[in-house]
């Protein structure tokens, strides 16, 4: 499981260490699972706090870059 926390900038951000503060929520390894994270809209219910399909995206986009060796 990947663990993502809301930046107070209101990013997404992947906590690879799984020691950011705050609340996190969880999201599986598979690529299938992030299509689905980017198309929802709206609350991200573990982080209580919306998240618009653009900031869900560049997460998304940003998982597949360091899935694929990039960053």
């Amino acid at each position: 499981m990947l663990r993502i926390v809301r930046t107070p900038d209101g990013r997404l951000a992947l906590d690879a260490a799984r020691r950011a503060g705050g609340r996190g929520g969880y999201l599986h390894r598979q690529s299938a699972c992030w299509v689905e994270f980017a198309r929802r809209k709206g609350l991200v219910r573990s982080l209580r706090a919306p998240a618009d399909r653009a900031v869900r995206s560049a997460l998304v986009t940003e998982l597949e870059c360091r899935a694929e060796g990039k960053a």
